[in-house]
C-alpha cells in the first residue's frame, strides 16, 4: 500500500489508489485540480510529488544511517554495511532505476529491476521511467543512486 507523501495530503479530497503507479496518481492528481499538462509550474508539482514519496518512504534525514540501510536492502544489497559511508559506496555500484524503486515501494510485489550495461538500463529509464532530477537532486539518498543518462 502507498505511503501518503506530504504533497498528496495538501488535497484532503485526494484519494491516492494503491493499484496506481506514480505516473497514474500523479496525472489523476493534476485532473482533480485541473492543472495543466505542461509547464514550468507542472514540472515542478512533479518533482515535489516524486520528491515527497520518496521521503514518505525513507525520510528526509540523510544522517540516519537506518534510511541508508533500508535503501540498500530495497535495491538488493542483502547484508546492509554498517555506516553511512560503506553505504553510499555500495550503492554507487548499482544501476536501478529510481521510478521502477518507488514502485516497489508502493507495492513490495513489484522487482527493483538490477542493470548489468549502462546501455539496457539507460534505454529502461529513457523508455518512461524517468525520475526527475530536480526532485533526486533534492535527496541525500537519491543523489547516491543518480546517473546520467543523457
Amino acid at each position: 500500500m502507498p505511503a501518503i507523501n506530504a504533497f498528496t495530503a495538501r488535497y484532503p479530497g485526494f484519494q491516492p489508489d494503491d493499484t496506481e503507479t506514480l505516473a497514474q496518481t500523479f496525472k489523476r492528481l493534476s485532473v482533480y485540480n485541473n492543472w495543466p499538462k505542461k509547464g514550468k509550474k507542472q514540472s515542478q508539482r512533479r518533482t515535489h510529488f516524486y520528491a515527497a514519496e520518496f521521503a514518505a518512504h525513507y525520510g528526509t534525514d540523510g544522517t540516519k544511517l537506518e534510511g541508508w540501510q533500508k535503501l540498500c536492502i530495497d535495491v538488493g544489497i542483502e547484508d546492509p554495511p554498517q555506516s553511512i559511508t560503506k553505504c553510499k559506496k555500495a550503492l554507487k555500484k548499482r544501476l536501478v532505476n529510481l521510478v521502477n524503486l518507488m514502485e516497489h515501494c508502493r507495492d513490495p510485489t513489484i522487482e527493483v529491476k538490477h542493470f548489468k550495461s549502462f546501455a539496457t538500463f539507460q534505454n529502461y529509464t529513457l523508455n518512461g521511467m524517468i525520475f526527475p532530477k530536480a526532485a533526486a537532486k533534492q535527496s541525500r539518498f537519491l543523489a547516491e543512486l543518480l546517473q546520467s543518462i543523457f
